[in-house]
C-alpha cells in the first residue's frame, strides 16, 4: 500500500517568463507585418503623389504614350522608371523621333518645387512635343 505524503507540489507558472514570451510574439509578428508591407509588390513600383485640384478637371484622353511624374522631394519619373533630367530629354526626343504625335502627361506633386515642373516643360518644348496634358484632379475629388 502506498501512502501519500502531505506535501503538495505547486504548479505555477512564473509571469516574468510568460510576458517574455508574449513580448517576442509580438515582436516577431510586428516585424513580420512590417516587412510584408514594405516588401508589397503592388508597393513597389508605387510613386506616391498627391495632384493639384482645379474646377475644371476633364478626364485624360486616350491613354499617353508617355507619362512624366514630378514627386514632392523633386525626383523625375518617366513611366514609372526614376530618370535624370539629361535623360529625359534624350528619351523624349527619341520617342518624339519614332512618333511625330507624341503625347506627354505631366504629372507634378502639388508640393513639388513648381522649378521642377518647369524644367519638364522646357524639355518637353525643347523636344518640340506639342501635345501635353497637365494631370489634375477635380476639387471635389481632391480629398481622396
Amino acid at each position: 500500500m502506498k501512502i501519500a505524503g502531505r506535501r503538495q507540489r505547486l504548479v505555477a507558472l512564473e509571469s516574468v517568463a510568460m510576458t517574455d514570451i508574449v513580448l517576442n510574439l509580438f515582436i516577431f509578428f510586428f516585424i513580420s507585418f512590417s516587412l510584408l508591407y514594405t516588401l508589397n509588390a503592388d508597393r513597389a513600383h508605387a510613386i506616391r503623389i498627391v495632384l493639384p485640384a482645379a474646377e475644371s478637371a476633364a478626364p485624360p484622353p486616350e491613354a499617353p504614350e508617355a507619362r512624366v511624374t514630378v514627386t514632392q522631394s523633386g525626383e523625375l519619373y518617366l513611366d514609372g522608371e526614376r530618370i535624370g533630367e539629361e535623360a529625359l530629354g534624350g528619351e523624349i526626343a527619341r520617342r518624339k523621333s519614332a512618333d511625330p504625335d507624341l503625347r506627354i502627361s505631366l504629372r507634378a506633386d502639388r508640393q513639388a518645387p513648381f522649378q521642377e515642373a518647369v524644367r519638364v516643360l522646357s524639355i518637353v518644348s525643347a523636344c518640340r512635343v506639342r501635345a501635353l496634358d497637365i494631370a489634375v484632379v477635380k476639387e471635389g475629388d481632391a480629398d481622396r
